[in-house]
């Protein structure tokens, strides 16, 4: 039953009255446990509680309900665990608007600090680590609230418009073991990555399929172009069998270099050691070439190198050596960030780092998402601040290439 109040301008007098004499009442407490050296969590179990007790007492003034001392409670948070005293009446009807909901132990700002944990690139067994070091309890609950925000965040991500002008977009797939039901089984996760015309470098985009052939390709790169991708200088991917004819077909006029790196780790599987040397100093020829046509002298003699050992490699190099010269039409500078997909090659090993701290696998598709954000997170994160120098030297003459190559004005953002 509520209170009847006969003079309502006089109770709030009164309230702000005492809200007035609480507040001094802390500031007091907090002085003197200034002046002894207590801890800031200390000092914040003084601040909570102070304020759960004036809140009941606000309560009391409404409510025909009485005092029934307090009860401990553990509070985890981001801090540490608080230790409190928290007020009760005899109805029960009273519980501090502070404490988070009823049976869980933790307040909003340890969620904030779990996400920030997951996001910092640890696995559950080092939050966990990290929490007993603090004497923080860990919430399987809050670890699942934890998830869904990011889960939330990826899809938010995942439907943002994308940079139309880009220098390059090294384009990828990662092989990874996810538990599905009571399987292991492989998923494909396709990757993109772009660099501007400032040198900026980022993760674009990605997508997990059941393995990686032309229709996920289509359907990815589909996706990119949708969403605002459109001039790209140059495409820089693996040797997939058919991928450079969906390349060709969605980006007309970008030029498509093959990654140098992947090329030479298959030829090296093929040639017998004693060639391995010669191997290198060719594809040194290569990457030192000074235009396309030098470039192209030094496939066929990588080509001639491989024919004893492998036709089939042989003749795939020369009816791919326009693709692997790509880079040399674009300033000496800048090449040797064009010929190899190491890029990409960097963000799947922390991603692999998460798996192989995992147990080998991802435990759920759900959970391969959350660290595909986390690495998204993190690989970002990183290059925000360390834009590559060279290219963004050469800014300018390279807006001046793009604008030449798909015909538009210099004047535009890009």
């Amino acid at each position: 039953m509520t209170k009847s109040k006969n003079n309502p301008g006089r109770g709030n007098t009164i309230r702000e009255s005492n809200t007035m004499k609480v507040m001094e009442e802390i500031r007091e407490k907090i002085r003197k446990a200034i002046k002894e050296g207590v801890s800031l969590r200390e000092i914040e179990e003084i601040i909570l509680q102070e304020a759960m007790m004036e809140e009941r007492e606000a309560y009391l003034e409404v409510e025909d309900d009485h005092k029934n001392g307090t009860y401990f409670r553990y509070l985890g948070t981001g801090d540490g665990v608080l230790r409190l005293r928290v007020p009760r009446t005899r109805k029960g009807g009273f519980r501090p608007k502070i404490l988070p909901e009823k049976y869980e132990r933790t307040s909003p700002d340890y969620e904030d600090f779990l996400q920030q944990l997951v996001l910092s690139g640890m696995t559950p067994s080092q939050v966990k680590a990290v929490l007993a070091a603090k004497g923080i309890p860990y919430s399987e609950i809050v670890m699942n609230r934890v998830a869904e925000r990011i889960s939330n965040k990826l899809k938010e991500y995942k439907s943002r418009e994308l940079p139309h002008d880009l220098l390059a977009l090294y384009i990828d797939v990662k092989i990874v073991k996810v538990r599905i039901s009571e399987s292991i089984m492989e998923r494909a996760i396709y990757i993109a990555i772009g660099v501007d015309l400032e040198g900026n470098k980022f993760v674009l985009d990605y997508e997990v399929r059941d393995r990686e052939d032309l229709d996920g390709w289509k359907s990815f790169l589909s996706g990119l172009v949708s969403r605002g991708v459109s001039r790209v200088d140059v495409i820089v991917s693996d040797d997939f069998s058919g991928l450079d004819r969906v390349v060709s077909t969605l980006f007309p006029s970008s030029q498509h270099q093959l990654c140098i790196t992947h090329m030479v780790r298959n030829l090296m599987r093929v040639l017998p050691d004693k060639e391995k040397e010669e191997l290198m100093i060719r594809v040194r020829d290569l990457k030192s070439s000074r235009n396309v046509e030098e470039g192209r002298k030094a496939i066929l003699s990588l080509s001639q190198l491989v024919q004893p050992f492998s036709p089939a490699r042989a003749k795939r190099l020369l009816d791919a050596a326009d693709k692997y010269c790509s880079f040399l039409n674009f300033p000496r500078e800048i090449r040797h960030y064009l010929y190899t997909n190491n890029t990409s090659e960097s963000f799947n090993s922390t991603l692999a780092r998460f798996e192989e701290e995992l147990g080998g696998y991802f435990p759920s598709l759900r959970s391969l998402e959350v660290y595909l954000y986390v690495s998204i997170h993190e690989s970002n994160s990183r290059w925000k601040f360390r834009p590559m120098s060279v290219i963004r030297h050469y800014s300018y003459h390279l807006k001046q290439l793009h604008a030449s190559r798909f015909q538009v004005s210099l004047d535009e953002d890009f």
